[in-house]
This record gives structure tokens, C-alpha cells and sequence, in this order.
């Protein structure tokens, strides 16, 4: 008994072109997919650990600033600083805000 392909060996070149092309997304793709079917399955421990490592991720993080944007950072205070000389009052102020 022949059974009948299903799918057109340009339209399996074609997939395959893509798959190669997009390595990172199809990554991404597969790791949301085994995401979602962990949490379908897992234990309320496991559940509150992830909720516990969403919060940390979701969280800021100061320590990955660039060191460009830190110097940028640097250079307006010191603008600030610069403008604001004459009035210590205001100097306090705009440090306060930055």
C-alpha cells in the first residue's frame, strides 16, 4: 500500500530554507513551546519558584548599563552641576531628581 506524500518536496526545501535561515527563532520558538507545556504540568512549588525567577528577571538591573550610557549619565550630573553653580538650593534639588 503507497501511501501519498502530504507535502511537496518544494514546499519541505522551502521549510528547511527558512529553518536555516532563522536558527535563532526557531530557538526561541521551541523554548516558549516547552515554557508553556512546564507550567500546564508543574507542581505549585515549582510554580511559586518560577513566579519567584519571573519577578527577579522582571526586575531592573543598573549593573548592565554600558559603560556609554553610564558616561552619559556622568556627563549630564555634571551639566547639571555646571548650570546650577551659583545656587546650592537648587543643586541639592536637581541631584535629587537625577
Amino acid at each position: 500500500m503507497l501511501t501519498e506524500k502530504k507535502i511537496s518536496d518544494a514546499q519541505l526545501k522551502a521549510s528547511r530554507r527558512w529553518q536555516e535561515k532563522n536558527k535563532e527563532q526557531m530557538k526561541h520558538v521551541r523554548n516558549r513551546s516547552g515554557a508553556k507545556g512546564y507550567i500546564k504540568n508543574a507542581s505549585l512549588e515549582e510554580l511559586a519558584e518560577l513566579e519567584q525567577l519571573i519577578t527577579k528577571r522582571k526586575k531592573p538591573s543598573y549593573s548592565n548599563l554600558s559603560k556609554r550610557a553610564f558616561c552619559l549619565i556622568v556627563v549630564d550630573l555634571h551639566d547639571v552641576v555646571q548650570l546650577l553653580q551659583p545656587d546650592p538650593l537648587q543643586l541639592a534639588v536637581a541631584i535629587s531628581f537625577v
